[in-house]
């Protein structure tokens, strides 16, 4: 039970009556929900995927058990549950701006409130009132990468018309306005997501009871880890106010929660988390319970694929075509048909009573050279070097506004694993990707062949461009970058008739947006 004890003579009864009737007007909440759309339940977490334009809803429901009890000093015995249940209804709404902005209200109703035992003229709660209204604003500094980013968030409590007298006993409003202004380290590459917070709260004095109320320190932190597909986050947070004047452990503030969430960045949203008071200060519960409910709606446009280039203009888009600067026929994979060489007449050989000893004139003696008939270089062996294409460049490369994927990823069978034999091409494209300009985007199409339900391979190919996401993501490029689909069996290169068919429509094709 988080309580604290009464510094009064609990003999004098009538005198106690007279400091509670004074003193029972007080934010007594200490759990201040997150923005609509952070990752945490009341630890500021922006989304990786800030939007240029989004709104985002949130309804959280939470109850906390004996968030006020007094205590007598002299034996330790509950005196008086002043609130012994409160449970209250936060709705918020955000609006994300320019991939930086956010602009959040918050408003907190107390559905229901209860008292336990009161042993004196101490007036209880009860009844459902709105608490003081939380305007917010936060911008994203700096992002280093995905999971090292820095924001400021700066936050009004206005109490709208409540005063001392009207708050009194209601346990939801100070009577008057107060601030927070919180540094937030942060960040979220899909598969964890970390905070931490810090900063001062505004807070006019006065004493509720016997206890300094005023300025503090909020210090918040929370780490989660995702599952199945990164839409199921797990993780801890815990948030800390510390009074700056008159410090006690009576106005030192503790919370810790364990919770669970579906993560999902545009769309519904939703959680439950659960966890003790950890200190002893006005509004600690000994117990919270926190559900929550949200969903988020962008107004970005995905990115459109570019029109396919076909620079030759042979009917053979550059992505297929063997040779995308010269027009040929699709039998020939856009080449034209190879011209058989002539065959020269042959030569009678000159009859050569001395014959040279470099014959090919490369400056290596015949004796040596490994190639009479072809110079070359004397540390070759008289025998021209090889040119040799780097194999990155050989799977996959820039043209125009597409990276063309020249050796297609290979999946595991009806799987989104890549394959260790792609791992290669897999390179090729991370140096394509990098090779672009830094403020590009990139839309990634999965397509399957036609076997299968239409469902099933929709799935699978969405699968497989958010695995080549993923795959990018973990070698250093922000996510956030690109958009992942799958068509299934849209768009087929060729005939699904044919295995050579087939294993041509199964691809991943990546389309850059600038």
């Amino acid at each position: 039970m988080r309580s604290f004890a009464l510094f009064v003579t609990l003999v004098a009864a009538q005198a106690l009556t007279r400091i509670a009737i004074a003193d029972n007007h007080i934010a007594l909440q200490r759990f201040d929900p997150s923005q609509a759309g952070d990752s945490f339940f009341g630890v500021a977490a922006p989304p990786s995927d800030l939007q240029n334009l989004a709104i985002r809803s949130r309804l959280t429901l939470n109850w906390a058990r004996n968030p006020l009890v007094l205590e007598n000093p002299g034996n330790g015995n509950q005196v008086n549950q002043v609130v012994q249940d409160q449970v209250i209804v936060n709705v918020g709404v955000a609006v994300e701006l320019k991939k930086r902005f956010t602009l959040s209200i918050d408003v907190p109703l107390a559905i229901a409130q209860g008292s336990g035992e009161i042993q004196y003229d101490i007036r209880s709660a009860g009844g459902a009132h709105v608490g003081d209204i939380r305007f917010g604003a936060r911008v994203q500094l700096v992002a280093w990468s995905t999971l090292a980013k820095l924001s400021v968030a700066g936050f009004f409590f206005a109490p709208l018309g409540a005063n001392e007298s009207s708050a009194a006993g209601t346990y939801m409003s100070d009577g008057s306005s107060r601030g927070r202004v919180d540094v937030i380290a942060h960040g979220d590459n899909g598969k964890y997501v970390w905070s931490f917070g810090v900063g001062p709260e505004l807070r006019e004095s006065q004493d509720f009871f016997t206890v300094r109320q005023g300025n503090a320190l909020h210090i918040a932190g929370g780490f989660g880890v995702r599952f199945l597909d990164n839409r199921i986050q797990i993780g801890p947070e815990t948030r800390a106010i510390l009074t700056l004047s008159e410090s006690s452990k009576y106005n030192r503030n503790w919370e810790a929660l364990l919770g669970v969430r579906y993560h999902k960045p545009i769309g519904f949203t939703g959680g439950v988390a659960a966890g003790p008071g950890l200190a002893s200060g006005v509004g600690t519960p000994d117990f919270r319970v926190i559900a929550t409910l949200g969903y988020a709606f962008s107004f970005d446009k995905p990115a459109k694929a570019p029109a396919p280039v076909d620079t030759d203009n042979d009917g053979i888009d550059d992505a297929h075509d063997g040779c995308p600067t010269v027009a040929g026929s699709a039998d020939n994979k856009g080449c034209q048909p190879p011209t058989p060489a002539p065959v020269p007449a042959p030569v009678p050989a000159p009859l050569v009573v001395n014959p040279p000893d470099d014959r090919d004139n490369d400056g290596v003696a015949d004796a040596r050279d490994a190639c009479v008939e072809v110079p070359g270089p004397a540390d070759n062996d008289g025998c021209p070097v090889a040119t040799f294409i780097p194999a990155a460049e050989l799977a996959a490369k820039v043209i125009g506004n597409e990276i063309v994927i020249l050796q297609q990823i290979q999946f595991e069978t009806g799987s989104d694993v890549i394959k260790g034999e792609s791992v290669p091409t897999m390179e090729a494209i991370l140096a394509a990707v990098q090779s672009v300009n830094a403020d590009s985007r990139f839309l990634i199409e999965g397509f399957t062949d036609n076997r299968g339900a239409a469902k099933k391979n929709k799935a699978l190919s969405e699968k497989r461009a958010t695995s080549v996401v993923k795959w990018l993501g973990e070698h250093g490029v922000d996510e956030g970058r690109f958009t992942a689909t799958g068509l299934g069996a849209a768009r087929p290169l060729q005939t699904n008739d044919t295995e050579d068919g087939r294993r041509a429509n199964r691809r991943v094709e990546i389309h850059i947006s600038k």
